[in-house]
Parts: C-alpha cells; sequence; structure tokens
C-alpha cells in the first residue's frame, strides 16, 4: 500500500510567513532600484541631447536649439513649449531656421527637428537655471548662448542622490551626481 505524502497546513503558513517577510525587505530595495535605473536614464538623455546640440551646431555650422517638449505635440512632429519650461515631458533638438539662436514663433518646422526624446517619470523634477530662456541655443562654433545648468532631483525625497548637468560658456558639458536641496 502506498501512502501520499502531502505539505501540513503548519508547513504552508510557514513558507508564506518566511516569503511575506522575504517580501517587506526586497520590496523598498527594489523600488529604490527603479527609480535609481530611471534617474540614470533622464539623466543621460538630457546629457546625451546636450553633447547632440553642440556637435549638431558645430557639423552645420548653423544655430541649433534644444527646447522642452510640448506635451499637446505628437511623437511624429514634436514642438517645443511656447512658454515654461517643463524638461519632464521630453526635449526636442532642433535646427534654428533663422539661425538667430533665439527660438521664435513657429519653431520647429517639420524639416527643422534633429531628433527629440521622450517623457521622463514625473517621481522627477528638472530644473535649468538661469530659467530664462526656457531653451538652450548653441552657435555654429558649438559654444552656448549662455552658461546653464539642469539639475534632475526626485519630487519630494531630498535624500534621493540627484544629477546635476552643466553647461559652461566655452561648450563644455559634464553630467555629476548632486544631493538635492
Amino acid at each position: 500500500m502506498r501512502t501520499e505524502r502531502a505539505f501540513t497546513m503548519l508547513e504552508l503558513i510557514i513558507v508564506i510567513a518566511i516569503a511575506a517577510v522575504l517580501l517587506t525587505i526586497a520590496v523598498p530595495g527594489m523600488r529604490n532600484f527603479v527609480l535609481a535605473s530611471e534617474r540614470s536614464e533622464a539623466s543621460t538623455s538630457l546629457y546625451g541631447a546636450l553633447v547632440e546640440a553642440r556637435s549638431e551646431a558645430i557639423a552645420r555650422n548653423a544655430s541649433v536649439l534644444l527646447c522642452p517638449r510640448d506635451p499637446t505635440s505628437s511623437n511624429t512632429s514634436p514642438k517645443c513649449q511656447a512658454s515654461g519650461a517643463d524638461w519632464t515631458h521630453g526635449w526636442v533638438l532642433l535646427r534654428d531656421a533663422n539661425n538667430n539662436g533665439v527660438l521664435d514663433t513657429g519653431e520647429p518646422a517639420a524639416l527643422d527637428v534633429i531628433a527629440s526624446g521622450d517623457p521622463t517619470d514625473r517621481a522627477f523634477a528638472i530644473s535649468v537655471l538661469p530659467a530664462t530662456p526656457s531653451y538652450l541655443s548653441f552657435s555654429s562654433s558649438g559654444r552656448p548662448s549662455v552658461a546653464s545648468t539642469l539639475k534632475l532631483c526626485k519630487t519630494g525625497d531630498n535624500s534621493f542622490q540627484g544629477r546635476i548637468i552643466y553647461v559652461d560658456l566655452g561648450g563644455h558639458i559634464a553630467l555629476a551626481p548632486y544631493t538635492c536641496p
């Protein structure tokens, strides 16, 4: 005669309790891992866009603009925000149509868009100093019209390590860790 072997109720409860303890330990760490990954993706995307803007300005021997993306624009024809500087909706890299280094009304035309970036997680805030103008402009020499600082921090959590991107007047672009205030 063969006897069947199965789990007892006590063994099942112990396994479930151990799994619950392991999950309570792992979930917060996993959330921080995911946020760190998203932070890295957002900051390197902006850094890459700035490097590309500088390179395109030199290669095209023309002024190139990098501006925050209008959230109502489509992926096929991205547009710059008319006012404000909410970079969390993404960015648009475009050739300056009249080469004056200023984001004019009506820019970008469909043929002037060089590239665009995706929105970031809404858990992050991206601020640009100086706040005006709300876009960045690179001349044909690869130099920006103004030195700028872009800060990426987690909204409502100052303990989270942010990122900062410096753009100096010589055109040097640097990405570094940043302790958010």
